[in-house]
């Protein structure tokens, strides 16, 4: 597995750092990150070194460590638990490769969004978009869905606009939350989750 680093933690807004429930969601959200990735190491590896190769095994050794943590987290914590935790604001940011010192970004940038992993890579902006956050999901979508769905790999783009607001991509913002008047937060789950973190 890629040399891994903490990213130091920002502190949601919506989780109290002394509320009981905080260490089991940051427990929860870095083993399914764990889990997420190592699922996308060994498609990764299958894809360039074939099924049989050591790389590729070492990969799946990988992912069933990962099976078998995330497993025994379901033990204890139990399953209700569990989604609940993934559920919340991000609190487990972890980076992965580079140093995370001013001016040098990591390779990867890894959070969960409602319950799914997301690589969050920031983006130059603009003078209109000035903040603006694409998000790719890990593991992406199986390649050979891509026939029935061409976009199944293509990126959200989160952006806070030069006027304060935020725009999303995704389609529960498209369908569900623009010109929806009296939607609760104005925000889908990805620009929930950047705002949680401070970073839109």
């Amino acid at each position: 597995m890629v040399a891994m680093r903490m990213a130091v933690r920002a502190r949601p807004r919506s989780l109290d750092v002394d509320e009981p429930a905080r260490r089991a969601v940051e427990v929860a959200q870095r083993g399914r990150i764990l889990l997420d990735l190592a699922t996308a190491e060994l498609a990764s590896a299958e894809r360039r070194h074939g099924s049989f190769h050591e790389k590729t095994w070492a990969r799946r050794r990988t992912l069933a460590e990962a099976r078998g943590a995330w497993d025994r987290l379901r033990a204890e914590y139990g399953k209700t638990a569990l989604e609940a935790a993934l559920a919340r604001p991000p609190v487990a940011v972890m980076t992965f490769g580079g140093s995370c010192g001013p001016g040098v970004l990591p390779r990867a940038v890894l959070l969960v969004i409602g319950g799914s992993t997301f690589r969050a890579q920031k983006v130059p902006g603009s003078v209109v978009a000035p903040t603006i956050w694409r998000l790719d999901r890990v593991p992406p979508a199986d390649p050979s869905a891509l026939a029935d769905d061409p976009f199944a790999l293509d990126p959200y783009h989160a952006v806070r606009l030069g006027d304060g607001s935020t725009r999303c991509d995704c389609g529960e913002w498209v369908f569900s939350v623009d010109g929806v008047e009296g939607h609760p937060t104005g925000l889908c789950k990805h620009l929930s989750a950047l705002r949680a973190l401070g970073w839109v």
